[in-house]
């Protein structure tokens, strides 16, 4: 077998080559590259069963190696070395399907074990291909099968007939019948704490894993795990013929899943269950826990059997409350309408009545409130709040209660920041004057300055007016007049060229608005401020 050792160190590369007995655990010839672009050369122009790299290079990483040699499909098992312990990197060594990762510094006797470990493995998938291609292959292709199956099944918003099951289970080539039942999880993983950073398929391929060794039993087999959106995840399992499940047994798995997720993913989670479900009613039930799992906010960590869940009446924070938060809200009093609404929602939870639809309701009218208190103190509300942060935080603002709060405190506290700002009118006139200032050369409006300050167009003038005593468009000409003396005065930039920098594409609309303002053309402007000894400044 042949090896290929990356390190741009080269007393690392040399102590291996003296260190390392390759003969004695089937290596045959081992290359040496001192970058991954070197690697990446002898990789095209060698044969490489082996290849062993560091992580931290000059220019490219190890990672950034690994990357090119899975996009080039090459059948080679690659191990990975760093210097320093980061979880992150043994991340991305198991996304890029790395065979093993360790690190420095390198003890060669434990080396020669990782590397026998790898020719071992590389022996056994090369002598097991032919046993692969046919029965992994069928295996794979009845996988594959079973999710294409229940995707179909239960995207339909009407359920199939007991007939249109049986045909479309045979068209797939699956053995189910009448007879048949299944157990049912939806995974809600979508409340991340710490590692929001994972990626779906690293997050998939990680549940996958952990749902085999959880849900393995005597009593079902899986069928299909599917992402139905991001952070949720659906699994049906077919139970045995002639077993029952036990509620509480299959309540415990999840349990444990959940308790998995806790510690090792450092996220929440709830499982909507459900059990010994006849093949003609899998659709209902799922339909029923998808509507569990869309309302029910009343806890976190949770397991919830569909059979025997009740949906919960929905209480109503009382609208005369609304009023009394825009009066709270008009004041600068924010923390108590905090206070109000943390109160309503603690209780709302004791009572178990905390749901999606409920905070639907509650976000309607609160957005309602907040949005008619900037308008009476005209604050454009629908331009302020436009952004993309805005956006993020209202969609997911129904997830769960702590979306919810983060949504909530994230419009007060913007409402509250223009709120001071827009009654401070000298703070508002200078934003206004700034970027005037900065925008000359460009088409500026009433419209699009009031866009600036997040206020009511009319509202914007008159304030500017009061407290400038000029109107919005006389200080843009006057500005826009003094900006083009200065450029006269002090360049001999084209006049043409400069009426364009100040914001007029017309050069006899320019010349007849400086003479106005001036007493004189821009030309004999800039002969008498430059002396008229000087070469005459082409227009």
């Amino acid at each position: 077998m042949n090896i290929l050792f990356v390190d741009d160190e080269i007393d690392v590369l040399t102590g291996i080559a003296n260190g390392v007995r390759f003969d004695s655990i089937g290596i045959t010839v081992a290359l040496m590259a001192r970058s991954a672009e070197e690697a990446m050369e002898m990789l095209q122009q060698h044969p490489i069963d082996i290849l062993v790299t560091d992580i931290e290079m000059a220019k490219n990483s190890g990672i950034d190696l690994l990357e090119w040699v899975n996009t080039r499909q090459m059948d080679i098992l690659c191990l990975l070395c760093t210097a320093y312990s980061n979880f992150d990197y043994a991340k991305k060594a198991l996304d890029l399907r790395a065979f093993d990762y360790y690190l420095k510094p390198i003890r060669y006797t434990e080396l020669e074990e990782k590397l026998r470990g790898a020719v071992e493995e590389l022996q056994k998938r090369r002598s097991q291909a032919q046993a692969r291609q046919f029965g992994e292959y069928w295996l794979d292709f009845q996988k594959e099968n079973r999710n294409n199956f229940w995707r179909k099944i239960l995207a339909d918003n009407q359920a199939l007939t007991e007939q249109q099951l049986a045909a479309e289970a045979a068209w797939y080539k699956l053995p189910y019948t009448s007879s048949d039942s299944f157990a049912i999880c939806v995974f809600d993983i979508q409340h991340c704490t710490e590692m929001g950073e994972w990626d779906s398929p690293t997050l998939y391929y990680c549940l996958d894993n952990v749902i085999m060794e959880l849900f393995q039993s005597d009593q079902y087999s899986i069928q299909a795990l599917t992402q139905l959106e991001k952070g949720v995840y659906r699994l049906i399992l077919l139970q045995n013929r002639g077993f029952t499940v036990d509620r509480g047994e299959f309540a415990g798995r999840c349990r444990a899943f959940i308790v998995f997720c806790n510690q090792h993913l450092l996220m929440n989670a709830d499982c909507y269950m459900a059990v010994n479900t006849p093949f003609d009613y899998v659709h209902a039930t799922i339909r029923k826990i998808h509507d569990i799992f869309r309302d029910d906010l009343t806890g976190t960590n949770q397991v919830y059997d569909a059979p025997l869940h009740r949906k919960k009446g929905a209480g109503y924070i009382n609208p005369e409350a609304m009023t009394n938060y825009a009066s709270l809200m008009s004041q600068g009093r924010q923390d108590e309408i905090m206070e109000e609404m943390d109160r309503f929602f603690t209780r709302c939870a004791e009572k178990k009545i905390l749901s999606r639809q409920l905070m639907e309701v509650v976000r309607i009218d609160f957005v309602q409130m907040v949005f008619a208190v900037l308008k009476e103190n005209n604050i454009a509300a629908r331009q302020l709040f436009h952004q993309d942060e805005y956006q993020g935080l209202y969609e997911r603002s129904l997830n769960s209660i702590n979306d919810m709060w983060a949504f909530i405190h994230y419009i007060l506290n913007v409402s509250e920041q223009y709120l001071k700002f827009s009654n401070r009118p000298q703070s508002v006139v200078r934003t206004i004057q700034e970027y005037i200032d900065q925008h000359l050369s460009e088409s500026i409006t009433r419209s699009s300055l009031a866009k600036v300050v997040f206020l009511n167009p009319d509202y914007m003038a008159k304030l500017f007016k009061e407290n400038t005593g000029k109107s919005v468009s006389l200080y843009i000409k006057e500005s826009r007049i003094e900006a083009a003396k200065q450029k006269l005065a002090g360049t001999n930039i084209p006049i043409s060229l400069v009426a364009q920098m100040v914001g007029y594409d017309s050069f006899s609309y320019f010349s007849s608005l400086f003479h106005d303002a001036t007493g004189m053309t821009p030309g004999k402007y800039r002969r008498q401020m430059q002396g008229s000894g000087r070469e005459k400044v082409p227009k």
